[in-house]
C-alpha cells in the first residue's frame, strides 16, 4: 500500500469517527423533535394527519414517534445499532447490524450479546464488564475483535449506552458498533513499516559508519605524516592549515564513532570489557585529553577527583568515554574563561561523580530531551556549539549497562552538574553481555 493511500484510509478512519458521533448526536436530538412534535396534540392535528394516514395502526402520538425513530434506526446500514435489555439480551435489530454481524432479526433476537465476542473474551468476563462499566458511568467505549456469525472476525470500534427510566431504574442498554477492520490493517501496516525503516536505518548508519572510517584514517594518517615533516619541511602557515585539516578529521571521526555506537546499542550489539581500574587514573587522562579544547576559552579545567578511591569493575575505556562527553559538553556549553569541576566521592554502596560547570545552564522542560538521540535543547543557541545530541544518549547507555544511574541537576543562567553512578563491585566482574 502506498503512502497516498495510507493517508487516504486514516484520513476516512478520522471522518468515519467524526460521522459516527455527529449521527449519535442527530438522532438523539431528531427523537427529542419527534417527541416534543407528537406531545403538541391537537394544537398541530392538521400536521398529524399524514403521519396518523402513514402508520394507521399507532393510537397515540408517542407510539407514533416511538415508530419514527425505529424506522429511521433500522435505515442505517453503516452502523449496528441495536437495544440490549437489562440482561444484556438483544431486543432490536437494524439493517446495519445484519450487514456487519451477518445475523437475520429473527435469529438473533432474544440471545445474549455475548455471542459476539472471541471465545477468550467471554472467558475474560469482558461483555459482563463493559455492561457494568456502561452502569457506572453511563456510557462506555471499546475497541476491540469482535465476531460474525461465520466466524470472523473484525475490528469494531463499540459504544454502549445505559438507558434509565424516570425512575432511575435500568431498563436495558443502546449499543451503536462500526466495523473498523480496514482501519486496523491500516495501522499494522503502519507499524510494520515503521519497523522495517527503522531496521533499514540501523543499517544505513553501520554501513555508512563503516565505510567512513577509511577515508577518514588516510587524512588523519597522511596529514599527521605531513605535519612531522618527514617528507619535507613545510611553513607556519602550512602546518595551521595541516592543523585545521587533523582537528576536522579528528571531529568527523568522533561523530562516526557516535554513529557506530548507537547502532550497536540498539542493536545489541555493543560489549563491554570488564576488569578493575582505577577511577582517579581514568578521570586525569581524560581531562589531560579535553584541555586543549578548554585552553583557546581560557577555561579552567579542575580535577578534583580524590586519590585513594576503591577499584572498580568495569570497562575503563567505556568510562573514559562517558567522562569525555560530560566535560566536552560542558566546554561547548560554558563561555570563555568559565570554570569546570570534576569530582568524586563514595555514596554508600556506589562511587558518584559529578561534573559541575559554570555554563548557561537547562530549563526544567528541556532536561527529559537530553538523554535523547539526536536531540539537543534549544537548537537555535546551541546548534554553533556543534554536536549530533548522541553523546549524552551513548552515556546513559554505557552508565547503565555498569548498573548505574545518571542525570543532571541545572538552572537558566546557573551552570549545571551532571552526575552519574557506579556500583562497587568488591572485585565481582560484570558480566559481559551485550547492552
Amino acid at each position: 500500500m502506498s503512502d497516498h493511500d495510507r493517508d487516504q484510509l486514516a484520513r476516512k478512519l478520522d471522518q468515519a469517527l467524526a460521522e459516527r458521533d455527529q449521527a449519535l448526536r442527530e438522532l438523539s436530538q431528531l427523537r427529542q423533535q419527534i417527541v416534543a412534535a407528537g406531545t403538541s396534540g391537537d394544537r398541530h392535528e392538521q400536521h398529524e394527519q399524514p403521519l396518523t394516514a402513514e402508520y394507521p395502526l399507532l393510537g397515540t402520538n408517542n407510539q407514533r414517534s416511538d415508530e419514527l425513530f425505529r424506522v429511521m434506526v433500522e435505515s442505517v446500514v453503516d452502523y449496528a445499532i441495536f437495544m440490549l435489555d437489562a440482561n444484556g439480551r438483544i431486543v432490536t435489530w437494524n439493517k446495519g447490524a445484519e450487514r456487519i454481524k451477518g445475523y437475520q432479526d429473527a435469529e438473533i433476537l432474544g440471545k445474549p450479546y455475548a455471542l459476539f465476542f472471541s471465545p477468550e473474551d467471554v472467558q475474560a468476563g469482558k461483555p459482563q464488564r463493559l455492561l457494568a462499566q456502561a452502569r457506572q458511568f453511563g456510557r462506555v467505549e471499546d475497541l476491540g475483535w469482535r465476531v460474525r456469525k461465520d466466524g470472523t472476525r473484525f475490528w469494531a470500534d463499540a459504544v454502549i449506552t445505559a438507558l434509565i427510566d424516570a425512575q432511575g431504574n435500568l431498563t436495558g442498554y443502546a449499543k451503536v458498533t462500526r466495523d473498523l477492520t480496514e482501519f486496523e490493517h491500516l495501522e499494522r501496516e503502519k507499524i510494520e513499516a515503521l519497523q522495517q525503516a527503522d531496521i533499514l536505518k540501523d543499517q544505513f548508519i553501520s554501513i555508512l559508519s563503516h565505510e567512513l572510517r577509511t577515508p577518514i584514517n588516510s587524512i588523519t594518517g597522511f596529514g599527521s605524516i605531513l605535519d612531522d615533516e618527514v617528507v619535507g619541511p613545510l611553513t607556519e602557515k602550512q602546518h595551521e592549515y595541516l592543523r585545521k585539516i587533523l582537528s576536522g578529521a579528528d571531529t568527523l571521526l568522533g561523530l562516526v564513532n557516535d554513529l557506530l555506537d548507537l547502532s550497536r546499542i540498539q542493536a545489541g550489539r555493543f560489549h563491554l570489557s570488564p576488569q578493575p581500574f582505577d577511577f582517579a587514573l581514568v578521570a586525569a587522562d581524560a581531562l589531560s585529553s579535553l584541555q586543549a579544547l578548554a585552553e583557546p576559552k581560557h577555561m579552567h579545567l579542575l580535577n578534583e577527583v580524590p586519590q585513594g578511591l576503591p577499584p572498580l569493575v568495569g570497562d575503563a575505556q567505556r568510562i573514559r568515554q562517558v567522562l569525555l562527553n560530560l566535560v566536552n559538553n560542558a566546554i561547548k556549553f560554558t563561555p570563555d574563561e568559565g570554570t569546570i569541576r570534576v569530582r568524586a566521592c563514595l555514596d554508600g554502596a556506589v562511587l558518584r561523580c559529578e561534573v559541575q560547570d559554570t555554563g548557561i545552564g537547562i530549563a526544567t522542560e528541556d532536561i527529559p530531551k537530553l538523554f535523547k538521540p539526536f536531540s539537543q535543547v534549544d537548537m537555535s543557541s546551541t546548534r554553533p556549539a556543534g554536536g549530533t545530541g548522541l553523546g549524552l544518549m551513548i552515556s546513559k547507555s554505557l552508565v547503565e549497562a555498569h548498573g548505574g544511574q545518571i542525570g543532571v541537576e541545572s538552572q537558566p543562567g546557573a551552570g549545571s552538574t551532571f552526575w552519574f553512578t557506579l556500583p562497587l563491585q568488591h572485585g565481582v566482574p560484570l558480566p559481559t553481555a551485550p547492552l
